[in-house]
């Protein structure tokens, strides 16, 4: 399957924003640099990645995660 990711990046700042309700309190009291980094993120769309990438992938097989997604974990993970 070719990867779909249904909202671009609006849905990932809805994500972002709904798992810092979930697992922090208050995120105001997150450290700083943690939040220059979420910061960072927020304003960075990837979402031009996974038409770039498209034909890289099969229309077989599972469903995939989107290259945006990918992209920006390892980004984060490099990052962090």
């Amino acid at each position: 399957m070719l990867p779909i990711y249904p909202g671009g990046h609006v849905a990932y700042q809805n994500f972002v924003v709904e798992q810092l309700r979930n697992h922090y309190a208050n995120p105001a009291e997150l450290p700083d640099a943690l939040l220059d980094i979420a910061e960072h993120f927020w304003e960075k769309n990837l979402t031009g990645i996974d038409t770039l990438m498209q034909e890289c992938y099969s229309r077989f097989g599972p469903k995939p995660r989107p290259p945006s997604c990918r992209l920006r974990s390892v980004l984060l993970s490099i990052t962090l």
